[in-house]
């Protein structure tokens, strides 16, 4: 599995890719304006981390994978919920 090193901490590129992938797949059904701006960002400093890999953008990287990840779950969690209803 391929992982990215950034400085003294390793960010998992197969995790960032997964959240993105999912993201993406959400976006492709449903607009959603949150979601967009956390796929924005994570993509952005995943970016960033590629082109300066001396930097440390670990902590910023796993903030923004957990953001997109609660954003995911509560889109999700409001779909099944609007489902649930007459």
């Amino acid at each position: 599995m391929p992982e990215l090193a950034v400085c003294s901490t390793r960010v998992d590129v197969a995790r960032i890719s997964a959240v993105l992938e999912v993201a993406r797949t959400i976006l492709h059904r449903k607009y959603d304006q949150d979601l967009i701006q956390k796929v924005t960002v994570l993509q952005a400093y995943f970016e960033l981390s590629q082109l300066y890999p001396d930097r440390d953008y670990g902590p910023v990287l796993r903030r923004a994978i957990t953001e997109l990840t609660t954003a995911i779950v509560h889109l999700h969690l409001k779909g099944e919920l609007h489902g649930q209803l007459p």
